[in-house]
């Protein structure tokens, strides 16, 4: 299965084992379902998470809409 993540993911892998990453480019709580796909690939779970202002940003939809045309006879 392949999940796309959207935005930049800056992964850190300190010295101890310890990894740091830093989502960008995702609005709105899209990124905590990115954080939750990063805990289930990396079998861990977040020790400590910040939000930044993106996260308060409303994020984009796309919406498509089909209609179709019915004439009566």
């Amino acid at each position: 299965m392949r999940v796309p993540v959207p935005g930049v993911l800056e992964i850190e892998i300190r010295p101890g084992g310890d990894v740091k990453v830093h989502i960008q480019g995702v609005k709105g709580p899209g990124c905590l379902e990115s954080q939750k796909l990063l805990e289930q690939i990396l079998a861990g779970t977040a020790v400590h998470s910040e939000l930044t202002s993106e996260y308060y940003e409303q994020a984009e939809t796309q919406v498509q809409i089909n209609v179709e045309s019915r004439t009566g006879g």
